[in-house]
């Protein structure tokens, strides 16, 4: 007579119990959080300190900074951690993307768009993260919406032309940023190197522009496939938000451009008589030795939509902080991983 426990053999049981086993050696946690700093952390007065304690809050091993323009937030970061007893290592290079991490940065270098910074954590386990800014002129997605992506200015009816709104997407260089990122990452998921990516890639998913939503967020019809992030998922590495929450209907994941109370709407929104709401912020991933276990977004619960706040609810995870005070005009993205020898997904 075999016994079972709730419907499985004994057998099965210790099967996955063994399984269960072997996921758990050695395993390890990696938390991910992304966010732009709107100039610096001079878009919103004290934007600096609500940075520091959202860093502080959710005690991050990585963060993903974008946005760097003016002096170094980087080292005004550090200093407030390190007054609240958290150790942090900040980018030694000059630049608009910076990280900071947990984690000794033991190798740095500067690409097209981006930042790489190489840590060695205690376990020996080699992280490579890529800060990336990509170019926000010829901002493709509003010609759908009935706007320039090159002035800004209203246009006298959308653009939905596939080839017209292609042509403008690639001129950016956008996509050859990403590509000259994923050439820099080969080698190292080849040495079994963990490789994370985080940043405003100012421009949607490919997964958020599908048949689902073309007839919202006034896309006018457009289905399209954003060569940044379809690159991305042509090498590999997945779109952390998209995998836990695969519905762009139900679970839009917008991050831009977010309902800051701090400065006017009017302020906020580039396209102020169109629905621009988008997600062009991310937190990419190689699975290779990680598994994703949780991704929420960070900042306002509002977004901005026709040049209005909008406080229409979502489905969408989003910790907002206490006061209310957000330091941007992006939302950013906080993901939760575990990795080991032993974990696939």
């Amino acid at each position: 007579m075999v016994k079972v426990f709730y419907g499985l053999s004994m057998r099965k049981f210790w099967c996955i119990l063994l399984m269960a086993q072997m996921l758990s050696v050695g395993a390890e946690t990696l938390r991910v959080m992304q966010l732009n700093v709107w100039n610096s952390g001079y878009g919103v007065p004290g934007a600096r300190v609500m940075i520091g304690d959202e860093i502080k809050k959710h005690r991050p091993d990585i963060v993903f900074l974008c946005e760097c323009v003016k002096d170094r937030i980087v080292d005004d970061l550090l200093a407030q951690l390190k007054s609240a007893d958290l150790q942090y290592y900040g980018s030694r290079l000059d630049g608009a993307n910076q990280v900071i991490s947990r984690f000794p940065i033991v190798q740095e270098a500067l690409l097209p768009s981006a930042y790489k910074a190489v840590l060695n954590p205690d376990n020996g386990q080699k992280i490579v993260a890529y800060s990336v800014h990509l170019n926000y002129r010829n901002y493709a997605c509003y010609l759908p919406r009935g706007y320039s992506g090159e002035t800004w200015k209203k246009l006298f009816e959308p653009v939905t032309d596939l080839e017209k709104i292609v042509a403008m997407n690639l001129a950016s260089g956008r996509p050859e940023a990403i590509r000259a990122i994923t050439a820099d990452a080969r080698a190292h998921i080849a040495a079994g190197d963990i490789v994370v990516l985080g940043g405003d890639f100012n421009e949607p998913s490919w997964r958020d522009w599908g048949e689902e939503t073309k007839n919202l967020y006034d896309h006018n019809g457009t289905v399209i496939s954003w060569h940044s992030t379809a690159l991305l998922e042509k090498n590999g590495f997945r779109d952390s938000y998209r995998e836990l929450y695969p519905n762009p209907v139900t679970h839009p994941g917008f991050t831009y451009p977010c309902d800051n109370s701090a400065v006017s709407a009017g302020r906020l929104s580039w396209a102020p008589e169109a629905d621009e709401r988008d997600r062009i912020d991310f937190i990419f991933y190689h699975p290779g030795k990680l598994k994703l276990e949780r991704v929420i977004l960070l900042g306002p619960q509002g977004m901005i939509k026709h040049g209005e706040r909008d406080l229409t609810p979502t489905a969408d995870p989003v910790s907002s902080p206490k006061d209310g005070r957000w330091s941007s005009d992006h939302r950013g993205n906080l993901a939760d991983f575990v990795y080991s020898e032993a974990v696939v997904e």
